[in-house]
């Protein structure tokens, strides 16, 4: 409508809106040389009207319209000026007139132009009729572009597996994929036109644009954990990452939120930390000396029993090696002989050592070590529970002593009767000969 109100007002053959784009004309030049052309959205030529022509800008006025940045008028012997220009040549135009359209961003995005077969007259009139039209139509070919774009962005969202969203800065949701419909339970239609924050928890939504739409505008992109809200009220658990949405020419549209669901893995972390807060727990509070040693036996976790038995606290051990607490002369755990043994280590091992406490004091101590395994069913680390049996040895040592010294001297009166029995057999045998002689 606009080109038709401006040929007839302006009595020109032609008039045209364009936007630029890329050439799809292939020739030899374009080979090394990305050619531009001016697509048209709206033409009147001789009171008919068309659209979508392709008209290439080399060697065109219209070309000098996007170098210039400005208005372009030739007034006459157009074809002469242009020869190459088979637009020109096949409209026999005379006269040109041509205005940029450009974006919110003040980059060249279009033109506005009228074409006649004769010499212009009146240019500067036709020239500010034109410029008044210029700014609105660029307005609408920026919308037309952007909304173009919009869509083509909603459909890629589609093929994506991962729930993304799109939204403006104000933090209106303008795109939503089935992925975010299955992850939250909420339709297309119920969140497009809804705020990010109906997926927050009620205690969260203020916070909205310091949670999700201000570190991507200051960094450009930003990924964060955060807790969502499930049309049942379930808490979902997600690893966002968010980044700015752009459209072709740079202008930013709003962000875009894509949500990687890791709920079962927080409520996994959850759980093995409640496990691992119960067994620190108990081994804090363990009677026995709890000590945890990695492949390379370096002490990395040492409780309080520990402590109290071998005199080092926890800081003074995290890290070193087992002569500590070992024989000097024996730095390995003897409950590993060698290294060729350890990937064959998969039962529970027993045994009493000698050790040494951080005073120097030796004691004998009964442990009980277990090899820990990974999911690959590898050993990645040892745990020992280590009791001091030091008294216990001497009390059976002791015992034994005795034993030993009574089993001796039970011995010794055995002898002693058995030689005082033979003894009196012998004197009975020699009165009793003496009898008989006599």
């Amino acid at each position: 409508m606009i080109t038709d109100h401006l040929a007839k007002t302006l009595q020109v053959e032609v008039a045209l809106v364009g936007r630029i784009c890329e050439s799809s004309m292939k020739s030899l030049r374009s080979l090394t040389h990305r050619s531009q052309a001016l697509r048209t959205t709206a033409v009147s030529v001789k009171g008919y009207s068309a659209l979508n022509v392709e008209i290439p800008l080399e060697n065109s006025p219209l070309e000098q319209v996007v170098q210039k940045g400005g208005d372009v008028i030739h007034g006459e012997r157009l074809k002469e000026l242009f020869p190459k220009d088979l637009y020109i040549q096949g409209l026999d135009a005379e006269s040109f007139l041509g205005v940029p359209l450009r974006d919110s961003r003040r980059n060249v995005i279009g033109i506005i132009a009228v074409y006649d077969t004769k010499p212009l007259k009146n240019h500067r009139l036709i020239e500010s009729t034109i410029q008044i039209f210029a700014s609105r139509i660029a307005n609408e070919i920026e919308r037309s572009q952007v909304s173009e774009e919009l869509k083509a962005q909603a459909s890629i969202l589609q093929q994506i597996n991962e729930a993304v969203i799109t939204a403006d800065l104000n933090g209106t949701i303008t795109n939503w994929n089935t992925q975010a419909e299955a992850l939250f339970g909420i339709t297309t239609e119920e969140a497009v036109g809804s705020t990010l924050s109906c997926l927050l928890p009620e205690k969260d939504r203020s916070s909205l644009r310091q949670k999700l739409i201000s570190p991507v505008l200051v960094e450009g992109h930003h990924q964060t954990e955060i807790e969502f809200r499930h049309k049942t009220e379930k808490t979902i658990f997600c690893l966002v990452n968010i980044s700015i949405q752009r459209s072709s020419r740079g202008s930013i549209l709003g962000i875009i939120v894509c949500c990687t669901d890791i709920t079962a893995h927080k409520q996994s972390e959850a759980r093995e930390r409640e496990s691992q807060q119960r067994l620190a727990f108990h081994i804090d509070r363990a009677p026995l000396a709890f000590i945890e040693w990695d492949r390379d036996f370096k002490i990395s976790a040492w409780n309080p029993a520990a402590e109290r038995l071998f005199g080092y606290t926890c800081e003074e051990v995290l890290g070193s090696d087992c002569s500590k607490i070992n024989d000097l002369e024996n730095e390995t755990p003897a409950f590993i002989a060698s290294e060729g043994r350890l990937e064959h280590v998969r039962s529970r091992i027993k045994h009493v050592t000698e050790n040494i406490t951080k005073q120097g004091r030796r004691i004998t101590c009964e442990w009980l070590n277990t090899p820990l395994i990974n999911e690959k069913q590898e050993i990645v680390r040892f745990a020992s529970l280590i009791q001091d049996i030091t008294t216990r040895v001497e009390s059976e040592k002791a015992l034994l002593e005795a034993k030993e010294a009574a089993e001796s001297a039970n011995r010794i009166k055995n002898e002693f009767l058995s030689v005082r029995s033979e003894e009196r057999r012998e004197r009975k045998e020699r009165r009793s000969r003496w009898k008989t002689n006599n």
